[in-house]
């Protein structure tokens, strides 16, 4: 005696290989539901209206609302690090700005003795 091979298709369990196609979609309203929003409405136009309810925003999702805003982070161990590089940004910006601080110096006090600043600045021996 052979076993005939059971295959699972379109979830119904059929003995051999599957013999057609699956019927198409039928939407019967329900005798019980109160609202009765699919009366009165053919088969396509209640997948039209069916598409159209159950269609995502895309401007609403998550992933939107966050594409241009950083999430919020509750861990300590991510407020110190932004703690420490603020300081570090901090800290270049700071030595930049002083490493400039003698020639900035040096470029108005030309400018308050009336010299101009096309002239080159002789430097003091």
């Amino acid at each position: 005696m052979v076993k005939p091979k059971h295959n699972v298709s379109h979830r119904f369990l059929s003995l051999g290989p599957p013999t057609r196609a699956p019927s198409r979609l039928y939407i019967m309203p329900c005798i019980c539901y109160n609202e009765r929003t699919f009366t009165n409405m053919t088969q396509d136009d209640i997948i039209v209206y069916l598409v159209r309810e159950t269609q995502i925003q895309r401007n609403s999702t998550v992933r939107n609302v966050y594409k241009l805003k950083s999430r919020p982070d509750s861990r300590q161990s991510s407020s110190y690090i932004g703690l420490i590089v603020t300081g570090v940004i901090g800290a270049l910006t700071f030595l930049i700005i002083v490493s400039d601080m003698p020639r900035i110096y040096r470029h108005l006090k030309a400018v308050l003795n009336g010299k101009s600043l096309a002239e080159p600045l002789k430097k003091k021996k």
